[in-house]
Order: C-alpha cells, then structure tokens, then sequence
C-alpha cells in the first residue's frame, strides 16, 4: 500500500470514531425559511426551537454512553438554498449550529441531498468494515416545498427515489410538520411512515424525541425495530 493510500485509509478511519460499534447514521432536514421567523403563540420563533433543540440533542446523546459512540449526525438546511451544515460528525465533535431563517423552501432538493449524503456514508461503513443500522432521515418543516408540486417532474423523481430507497431498506424516512405544515402533501412522500404533526412549541421537543428514539436504537440488533412514541410531540400526552 502507497503511502498515499495509507494516508486516505487514515482519514476515512478518522472520520468514524468508535469504528467497532454498529453506528446509527442521521441525516436532520431542517427547514430555515422565512416563516421559520414567525412568533407563534407562546411567543416563542420556530427557529429559536430549532436552535435550542439542537443543543438538547447534544446534550442528551452525550449522557447515553452507547448512543455517544454510535450515532453520527448530518445536518442539511433548505431555506432560500440547501446547505450542508453539518456533514457526518461523532457525537463527540458535534457542535450544534446557530440556524437562521430566510427566503423559500427547497425541500425536494433537500431530500436528495439527504438521500445522498446517505449513501455516501454508507459507502465509508463498508469500506472500514464497520457495521451500521438502517440510516435515519428527518425532515421538519412548518410549510411546504416551493421547489416541487405534485406531480411535476421534481416531484416525480423525489418520491421515486424515496419510494425505492425505502422499498430497498436503504434509509427509513420520517417527516414531521409543525404549524401551516400542509400535511397532505407531506404524507405523500413517504409509504411506509406517515408524517406526525407537531403541537404548538414542540420543535425542540422533537430533538428530545430524537435522542431517546436514537437511545433505543443502539440497543437493539441490526434490523430490529423499535417503536417510536410521538404522543408527546403530538399534544396528546
């Protein structure tokens, strides 16, 4: 092997810390557009939950030793344009960003670059030989996309991907809708996990939601499913 090469084996091996755990690979889609901004009821904007979540996400991931050594974490935001904030990271090196709101919603092609961030993380699993779960992907959004209609081409090739992705086990997708979500349209992307409306002020609920499902997760077996309960993202609990 060049020196070269035993180089790019150490940056990849770089990359995944803790590379004899089964890694749970997580990819957030965060809408950050304008009406990200809008005061809701209890005073609070949504995308100040977004941010304050974040931290809880942090937090709560490192107080589970399991989950801290095993969940990478992605961060892509669309609003005005798609932006990887946050490519995959350790727990450990997790920094949770300060997001801001502007513009539109490129959703469609947001999930793309979720999708693909996916299979390029999968193709660095199977080149260290280090396991993983099925990848997560979650969107949240307080709107609809303004990059897609559907039925249009976009769409099409958006929810055909999805469609095959999930049909093929490649990720599982799960979308969650806060405020003037248009929840018809979101429940059309995904077959097989119908979206879940959240109750006013419970954006950064959603991360303490995602840090428990991911504590969950990292103690089952490969291909074992866990039950997920949104009852206290949803007003009823």
């Amino acid at each position: 092997m060049s020196a070269e090469e035993k180089q790019h084996m150490k940056t990849m091996t770089d990359l995944i810390p803790y590379g004899q755990e089964q890694h749970v690979p997580t990819v957030l889609l965060l809408d950050t557009s304008d009406s990200m901004n809008v005061v809701n009821k209890k005073g609070i904007r949504n995308i100040d939950q977004l941010n304050e979540g974040l931290i809880v996400l942090k937090e709560e991931l490192m107080n589970d030793d399991k989950a801290r050594k095993r969940a990478d974490i992605a961060i892509v935001t669309f609003g005005g344009e798609v932006k990887v904030i946050k490519d995959f990271t350790s727990v450990d090196n997790f920094d949770p960003p300060v997001l801001t709101a502007t513009s539109n919603t490129p959703m469609g092609e947001a999930i793309v670059m979720g999708m693909d961030l996916i299979e390029k993380r999968k193709q660095l699993y199977k080149a260290q030989g280090v396991q993983y779960f099925r990848p997560w992907i979650f969107l949240m959004t307080d709107g609809a996309p303004t990059d897609m209609n559907i039925g249009d081409a976009v769409w099409d090739k958006v929810v055909d991907r999805i469609k095959r992705g999930e049909d093929e086990k490649h990720f599982s997708l799960f979308i969650f809708g806060a405020d003037n979500a248009d929840m018809n349209l979101l429940k059309q992307l995904s077959t097989q996990n119908p979206p879940v409306y959240l109750a006013e002020g419970k954006i950064k609920d959603f991360f303490k939601f995602l840090s428990n499902s991911t504590a969950k997760r990292v103690n089952t077996k490969i291909g074992e499913q866990i039950e997920m309960d949104v009852t206290t993202l949803t007003g009823t609990n």
